[in-house]
């Protein structure tokens, strides 16, 4: 295993355009029909570049993005298992309230 440089997981698109149609399509309220406002939200733009840079990136430079979404993935699990000892933990500390409620013969505090 070897320290990962910046440089390692560069991905680039020379330039990037694509027409107003590829928002606008399948809502005609994107396109101002009804209150005249033109427009897309903001999540729905990310999702545009996403469709429109993730096949450019794929041809240009896929082992790059082959090692970014490893590493992503790697550490989404390592934050998931930080959250899951946490919340067993957190669990361990409060089951003696929580099984005092279910079963009252359990005493909550020690001898």
């Amino acid at each position: 295993w070897r320290l990962v440089e910046p440089k390692d997981t560069r991905m680039e698109v020379a330039a990037l355009a694509f027409p107003w149609e590829t928002l606008s399509k399948r809502d005609p309220r994107r396109d101002g029909h009804g209150d005249g406002v033109k427009g897309v939200y903001l999540g729905e733009l990310v999702w545009v570049l996403i469709a429109q840079l993730l096949p450019r990136v794929l041809e240009s430079s896929p082992r790059n993005l082959l090692k970014t979404a490893l590493f992503a993935v790697g550490f989404g699990a390592w934050d998931a298992s930080v959250i899951m000892g946490a919340k067993a933990f957190e669990l361990a500390l409060d089951a003696k309230y929580c099984l005092a409620n279910v079963m009252p013969c359990i005493p909550t505090t020690l001898p």
